[in-house]
């Protein structure tokens, strides 16, 4: 089926954002709602992201919270709600697209990112994928009903791609792979995976990638499923956000869970091999491939 409306990524910023002032002004659900003169569930549906909030709405939360709001902050609750709204049809997706709206979170995210850190214990990060890569593993994953979904996916997934290739201003990415991730073929290609690989010393030749492999005896040390920390440029005064896979949450927003997968991801960098050993590391791959 298609997923309608806009996705939820920017929503979800916004509501926390009204979340947090409610919760420094000492306030409950209700307490907000009356002031407002909405219901309590309309309260809840826009701090937890489900609905959008309008401009008139937006207006009412700030004269509730004014006291703890100056210029910047009051600016910032605005440039997200106005980025949110313009949403709608993400690189001509449209609403009627098959592209699940997580998916379509993370481009938006990485779009406005200033770097990613990404761990991945089972296929090639997206946004360092060749094109054969992404439509092999998109094949090989993907329902043929309905047939346009698989050409949408690798539409997005190019797009995604094209963050870290420009050469003005390009997403900053530290991504830390497991050996089992390079060593697996897609589809038991040969071609495609040392394709694959070359691209990947190529992009480790860049300023702004650094690329780490962890070798099968560190595997322990890794997490069980992917994830990826984002960081905003500092004008965008948003704080960073981590975006999980294998559980019901995708984005997550909360300091302490953040913090959390933040140390994970030193733990990985530190037991992971060092970039020249990673990179001598795929040349000997190659000669296998």
């Amino acid at each position: 089926m298609a997923y309608q409306g806009t996705p939820t990524f920017l929503k979800l910023l916004l509501g926390n954002s009204l979340r947090e002032l409610r919760e420094a002004s000492r306030m409950e659900v209700q307490e907000v709602a009356d002031a407002l003169k909405v219901s309590h569930s309309k309260v809840r549906r826009h701090e937890g992201g489900q609905n959008a909030v309008s401009h008139s709405d937006l207006m009412m939360y700030i004269q509730v919270y004014g006291q703890l709001l100056d210029k910047e902050k009051t600016d910032r609750l605005h440039m997200l709600r106005e980025l949110g709204a313009r949403r709608s049809n993400w690189h001509g997706l449209g609403p009627s697209s098959e592209v699940a709206p997580n998916i379509r979170d993370l481009a938006e995210a990485e779009g406005l990112a200033a770097q990613v850190a990404t761990w991945q214990p089972l296929v090639i990060p997206g946004i360092l994928q060749t094109r054969a890569y992404t439509e092999e593993l998109i094949s090989d994953t993907t329902e043929p009903d309905p047939p346009r979904l698989a050409e949408e996916l690798v539409v997005v997934r190019e797009e995604r791609k094209a963050r870290v290739l420009r050469a003005e201003d390009p997403l900053r990415v530290w991504a830390i792979l497991s050996e089992a991730v390079v060593r697996t073929r897609v589809g038991g290609k040969r071609p495609i995976m040392r394709e694959q690989v070359q691209h990947l010393l190529a992009l480790s030749d860049r300023s702004h990638v650094v690329l780490q492999i962890l070798p099968h005896a560190d595997a322990h040390y890794g997490s069980p499923a992917p994830f990826m920390l984002i960081d905003f440029p500092t004008e965008l005064g948003m704080a960073p956000v981590a975006y999980a896979e294998g559980i019901e949450e995708m984005f997550l927003t909360d300091v302490n869970r953040v913090a959390s997968l933040q140390e994970r991801m030193n733990r990985l960098r530190s037991q992971a091999m060092s970039q020249h050993d990673s990179r001598e590391f795929l040349h000997g791959l190659l000669k296998d491939l």
